[in-house]
């Protein structure tokens, strides 16, 4: 096998290291959706780890998903603490992973952390890991100790949590001193049954930063932490750090654990963080230059078009394909209509917005910019890109610089990939270029898939596919 290498897209063999949210609560986990990411970029892996399944829920192993198996296989616990995975005696918490740790895991020694011999798997010669993925730290700030003065504890409890990591680094080092070992953030969350302060939010937000120095004071080591949060943290919550509610399977008694539309975003910032592109949902990537114009049309946004649905004037300016909203440099859409070969193959859409001034106003989160497609309204205000009601990604879109993709797939059931619509962010955000199959992308977020019937050919102007409204359009 030629050597690992997270540039090349060969991650050789993959150890995942976690707590419940690697483990899978009443989900797939991120693990499941990362594979989906590293099938549609091309990428090869092989799972290694002393355990298989999820805690609850979930997707079998065996699964397969374009053509490539998802095996389920992975080193993390549900209530599993740092300490606990390095290997570092501090109390009682040791029913996790039955006594063992990583240097058990890695063929460093056979003695358990409070004695006893370990028998399990151990991963050395053709098994030893490559790539090492290590979210941890969660039960051990917001589990241990009292929370509420957790934000008073800070300092004591990182410089653990960071000899912690430290322990864990060496012991990989020492098994394997090329591997690479990525590291993610701390997700936030929005209720648990201790932890709820806003000063805790922001405590575990403040331990991130250290996490992100850390990471690079250890770059040498082969370590890179990359913040998963984007899009998950919710843009007008008052409370720092808070997560989006529709993103965490029971969010107002368990709010820790993310249910599948958290998952896709957390592996989506993972993947981004990684140098590799989102999900292609099976499609071949291509610029927008290379689409052919969907149903051979040249379609613009007119004047006509605009005041046919409420605006005048005198608060929309049209330029080329640029619209205003009221003055130039607030409120604007960019946009690039065009796609596939024929409608049962399905299309795409890309256009930028950004929308009113964010926080200095006071988030709007009633108004939205609105394209009805068919089935469902995909609708964006201020800090939020919405499937209707649902919440996809949270983000200040006052200063949004990203664009926004809009699919209708027409699905392959055989490899695993379903019909309907998939949204991405940031498929033209700056970032470093990488060929995948002759063809240049950049590094994106998939926000959703919606499975539903194709968008029926009605509408007004020239989109014969697709009807944006604008419903109460007095932004800025």
């Amino acid at each position: 096998m030629a050597s690992a290498s997270v540039s090349d897209g060969n991650l050789g063999n993959v150890m995942y290291i976690g707590d419940s949210i690697t483990h899978g609560v009443n989900s797939g986990s991120w693990r499941w959706a990362m594979h989906k990411i590293f099938t549609d970029n091309g990428v090869s892996y092989t799972e290694k780890g002393i355990m298989t399944g999820n805690f609850s829920g979930g997707v079998a192993a065996g699964t397969s998903y374009g053509g490539k198996i998802f095996q389920n296989i992975h080193s993390s616990a549900a209530s599993a603490r740092t300490y606990e995975i390095a290997g570092r005696a501090n109390g009682s918490n040791y029913g996790r992973f039955d006594g063992s740790n990583i240097k058990n895991w890695l063929g460093l020694s056979t003695e358990k952390t409070k004695g006893g011999s370990y028998a399990g798997q151990t991963f050395t010669g053709a098994n030893k890991p490559d790539t090492f993925f290590l979210l941890s730290g969660t039960n051990d700030l917001l589990s241990d100790g009292d929370n509420n003065s957790l934000f008073y504890r800070l300092d004591g409890v990182t410089s653990l949590l960071l000899g912690d990591m430290d322990s864990i680094v060496s012991s990989i080092r020492t098994a394997n001193s090329q591997a690479s070992i990525l590291v993610m953030t701390i997700p936030c969350w929005t209720q648990h049954s201790n932890g709820n302060l806003a000063e805790t939010h922001q405590a575990v937000a403040s331990y991130n930063e250290s996490l992100k120095e850390w990471g690079t004071n250890n770059a040498a080591n082969g370590v890179k932490v990359i913040d998963i949060n984007a899009g998950i943290i919710d843009t007008a919550s008052s409370t720092p750090f808070y997560g989006v509610r529709s993103m965490f399977n029971n969010p107002t008694a368990d709010g820790l654990h993310p249910n599948a539309q958290g998952d896709l975003l957390m592996a989506g910032n993972l993947a981004k963080g990684m140098g590799y592109a989102g999900r292609s949902a099976g499609q071949e990537r291509k610029a927008t230059h290379e689409l052919e114009v969907n149903f051979g049309q040249n379609p613009s946004i007119t004047q006509q078009t605009l005041e046919a649905n409420g605006f005048t004037a005198n608060n929309v300016t049209i330029s080329n394909n640029t619209v205003n909203f009221n003055k130039s440099g607030s409120s604007s859409l960019t946009y690039n209509w065009g796609a596939a070969q024929g409608q049962n193959k399905g299309y795409t859409v890309d256009f930028t917005l950004r929308l009113g001034n964010g926080a200095t106003g006071g988030w709007d989160t009633t108004n939205n910019f609105s394209l009805n497609l068919g089935n469902g309204t995909l609708n964006i205000n201020e800090a939020y890109i919405q499937w209707g009601s649902t919440i996809l990604y949270s983000k200040d879109m006052s200063a949004n610089a990203d664009s926004i993709r809009v699919a209708y797939v027409a699905g392959d059931r055989a490899n695993g990939l379903d019909a309907g619509y998939y949204i991405w962010l940031g498929m033209f955000s700056s970032g470093k270029r990488r060929r995948q199959r002759g063809k240049f992308f950049r590094p994106h977020v998939q926000l959703f898939r919606h499975a539903g019937r194709h968008p029926v050919q009605s509408g007004f102007g020239r989109f014969p596919f697709l009807r944006p409204l604008y419903h109460r359009h007095y932004w800025p």
